[in-house]
């Protein structure tokens, strides 16, 4: 019973700490929501996924000697947090709930499961089309 009470006790100080302090400005919980829906987004997304090929690709175009010591030292999880921020500047609340929505729904999903073919294919064309317009312009 004593530890039930003292439970309810810290439960009721905490959320009158945390009421407290949202109103002095030290917490904004309204931004702590639209992180963890950045976050929600970027899980289901993979965007993990997404910056490590980026990152790979940026280190594949560097000279080889520094490639395996840029991979090192460039961490996947340290740029998606500081990719949040972008997500949070550029969308609003509303429109990260829309797309966490949009994601639940079977076209949301469909497109999730096309997108790495997608993006796939639509390199391969574009390496082809770049290859193309290289040999036009060498030809003059």
């Amino acid at each position: 019973m004593r530890r039930t009470l003292l439970s309810v006790l810290l439960f009721i100080l905490g959320a009158a700490s945390l009421l407290f302090a949202q109103k002095a400005g030290f917490v904004n919980l309204e931004a702590k929501e639209k992180r963890d829906l950045v976050t929600k987004l970027m899980i289901v997304t993979d965007m993990y996924t997404t910056l490590d090929f980026s990152i790979n690709s940026i280190v594949a175009s560097m000279p080889e000697e520094i490639r395996p010591s840029l991979r090192r030292a460039i961490k996947t999880d340290e740029l998606m947090r500081r990719v949040i921020p972008v997500y949070e500047r550029h969308l609003s609340r509303e429109t990260l709930q829309a797309l966490l929505d949009f994601y639940q729904t079977e076209p949301g999903n469909a497109w999730l499961r096309a997108q790495d073919a997608i993006m796939k294919d639509s390199m391969a064309v574009s390496k082809a089309y770049t290859s193309e317009c290289v040999k036009a312009l060498s030809a003059k």
